[in-house]
């Protein structure tokens, strides 16, 4: 039978000072499973794993193998009481012949990534990867609300999406570990899906957050798969919000520099500047509302009473004349929109102004 044993709390080695701990400790470990067996045949794989073969004196049965098992768990007992080193391990399943050395140890290699993946330091078997056949849970339905979510910015409504896929797959089913890493990766695709014109950010950026999905590794622990897809959310969705921040408020200052060439025409409507902008009145109306704080139709009044009020300061034109360069059909509705604005009625704003002077 195969194992994988790994020397848990280094992560990825990146300095030589590591990199010597790690062979004391591989070497340490590898001393311990030699005085528990000397027939136990060990080498190192990696920085900080160490493979061994361990062969049955006897016949394979269910009893041999149960009594190697409580060993090896003992045995990463030991290593923990007297040295202080945190292991997992992964052992493949016991085999009659030595041709399925290469398959048991397939077998301890997923069983100890499986560990990793749950955040096990103790001694996963291949078996215990093979507990449920219970399909990943993640409808097409899902990926298109959490695809339409990221697009629009929703930061909330993406991760109460999130939250909910990884709840029915790892909280209300026991997944296989081939199923969750196909869950993973299904994930992963969605994510692969968003593109510059999907997401309205710059393409620098969108390449970025490709090269961080593709990094995400499915071996990973649940833990860590879940923080870095919430954290590529809200990235995703701080972005998007930023680009349309200020796309939105380009649209808004072509909003004005429209109404300011227009305001003297009479059939200036909602309509027409929605139409100009090629966006639903409703859209215009609300965003002009949230970036200014004024609405749409005050705006264009107070446009055209502040010019209709430079015009009566400045100019011998009639009421009637500066109601029509105004954009009014009318010189009563232009004296009633004057007054709303102003307090006081055309004629007489202009008779105050001329007293003053």
């Amino acid at each position: 039978m195969v194992g994988l044993l790994k020397v848990n709390g280094y992560g990825s080695p990146d300095s030589g000072e590591i990199i010597q701990e790690l062979s004391v400790t591989r070497l340490i470990v590898r001393q311990v499973l030699t005085e528990w067996n000397p027939d136990v045949l060990v080498t190192d794989w990696g920085t900080d794993q160490i493979a061994f073969v361990c062969p049955f004196s006897e016949a394979i049965s269910d009893i041999s193998q149960c009594t190697c098992e409580i060993e090896l768990g003992r045995l990463t007992d030991t290593i923990y009481r007297d040295y202080r080193v945190s292991t997992s391990l992964g052992t493949g399943s016991p085999y009659d012949v030595w041709n399925d050395v290469g398959r048991s140890f397939d077998e301890a290699r997923q069983a100890l990534e499986y560990a990793i993946h749950i955040g096990a330091d103790c001694h996963v078997r291949y078996e215990d990867t093979l507990k449920e056949t219970e399909l990943y849970y993640y409808p097409i339905e899902s990926e298109q609300r959490l695809l339409n979510t990221l697009k629009a910015g929703e930061l909330a409504e993406s991760n109460r999406i999130l939250d909910q896929l990884f709840m029915r797959n790892v909280e209300e089913r026991e997944l296989s570990y081939d199923m969750t890493q196909q869950f993973i990766m299904e994930l992963k695709g969605t994510f692969l899906k968003l593109d510059e014109l999907t997401i309205k950010i710059e393409e620098s950026l969108v390449e970025d957050f490709k090269s961080r999905v593709a990094a995400i590794q499915a071996t990973e622990s649940i833990a860590v798969l879940r923080d870095k897809f919430s954290q590529l959310t809200e990235d995703i969705c701080g972005d998007v919000q930023r680009k349309k921040s200020t796309m939105h408020a380009d649209t808004v200052n072509e909003i004005i520099d429209y109404i300011g060439a227009s305001y003297s025409d009479a059939s200036l409507t909602l309509y027409r500047i929605a139409e100009q902008m090629g966006k639903s009145e409703k859209f215009i109306s609300q965003l002009f509302k949230e970036h200014t704080g004024e609405n749409l139709s005050d705006y264009v009044e107070r446009v055209r009473i502040d010019m209709a009020t430079d015009l009566l300061r400045e100019s011998q034109k009639t009421i009637d004349d500066i109601a029509l360069t105004t954009g009014y059909n009318s010189s009563h509705s232009f004296r009633r929109a004057f007054k709303r604005v102003r307090g006081i009625s055309p004629s007489a704003f202009r008779q105050m102004d001329h007293t003053n002077k």
